[in-house]
């Protein structure tokens, strides 16, 4: 059916043709010609015809249609969970890359947490920026992983409608941080925290506890923050000559956090002086202490030298490959600029 109503579709374009532009002995010789031809041939060119004017309005159709929008998704964790994720976002948005790690280690539990803006609302994130968290719940303290992983997800929400400045809305987070704290889960819990606001070209960013935001830029590793443990402060004594440095090496209490959301009073909160400038090729990493207190700096500065999906799968993979039998929680966030 379908091969002869082709024929029949050449035939009455061919006849109004040859009526019009042919003489009859032509028109003779014409006809001879397609009688002659083998029975199968008019039916293939038919469907030939058919197929490439399908063709055709299929890709004029393609044309038109406007450039989609990459799907990209609001990335929070806080369970035992691996989770790596690449977003190519337009040029209007200033991170290209995210990748992330998140294990439990040899832990019992997961208590650390993260989270990132929801990069759906593209709108939201020109005018605010990108915010991205990492919170560490301490262990020994009662409900540790819950509380990281409920200041992370009230800060995403609140983020969304803070007003202000970049500063500004850094610094109503780490005031809602430290409410919710002694509001909903009292004093015997803590988290470290670290908040990092990358709007436009400016990044900025709170810390408070021994969590870590670094930056890798031209082949280097540079640590933005400080240290909120008792190691910081027996280093302080030492260099001072306040306590020998073999004491401040071998201190019991050196890892103990001297600062950290939930504290009745947290004793100190890192931010830059204002917000940096970055560049293109930036790479800004937030992690907890379960990643470089097992990798070095050439170990995260190697890994960090591939694009941020890579970079993260490098991270998890040489924390494994250690083998250490009291492995804590990790937790990162690459965000590529």
């Amino acid at each position: 059916m379908t091969y002869a109503w082709a024929e029949n579709v050449i035939q009455e374009e061919i006849a109004p043709i040859a009526e019009t532009t042919i003489n009859p002995e032509d028109q003779g010789i014409l006809t001879s010609f397609l009688q002659a031809l083998p029975a199968w041939v008019l039916p293939v060119a038919g469907a030939m015809l058919i197929l490439i004017v399908v063709l055709i309005c299929l890709l004029i159709h393609r044309n038109k249609k406007s450039p989609k929008t990459p799907e990209v998704e609001k990335t929070t964790g806080s369970a035992d969970a691996r989770t790596n994720i690449s977003i190519f976002s337009s040029s209007e948005l200033p991170v290209t890359s995210i990748g992330n790690i998140h294990g439990i280690g040899s832990r019992p539990d997961q208590q650390d947490a993260f989270g990132v803006s929801d990069l759906k609302k593209q709108n939201h994130i020109r005018e605010n920026g990108i915010l991205a968290i990492v919170a560490d719940g301490m262990g020994g303290l009662s409900h540790s992983g819950e509380i990281s992983h409920t200041l992370v997800q009230r800060m995403l929400k609140e983020y969304e409608n803070a007003t202000g400045n970049q500063r500004e809305r850094l610094l109503s987070l780490g005031a809602i941080a430290n409410s919710l704290a002694s509001r909903e889960f009292g004093r015997d819990t803590g988290t470290t925290l670290i908040a990092a606001s990358i709007q436009g070209d400016k990044l900025d960013f709170l810390s408070i506890g021994d969590s870590r935001i670094a930056l890798c830029r031209s082949g280097a590793l540079l640590t933005l923050n400080r240290m909120h443990n008792y190691a910081a402060d027996l280093d302080s004594s030492a260099a001072r000559g306040l306590v020998s440095i073999s004491s401040a090496m071998n201190d019991p209490k050196r890892a103990r956090l001297t600062s950290y959301v939930g504290m009745n009073d947290p004793k100190a909160v890192d931010l830059p002086a204002s917000p940096m400038t970055l560049q293109k090729g930036d790479r800004i990493l937030l992690m907890t202490d379960g990643v470089y207190n097992t990798l070095s700096d050439e170990d995260i500065l190697h890994a960090m030298s591939k694009p941020a999906h890579i970079a993260s799968q490098q991270l998890e993979e040489m924390i494994l490959s250690k083998n250490k039998p009291n492995q804590d929680n990790y937790t990162a966030i690459i965000l590529e600029i």
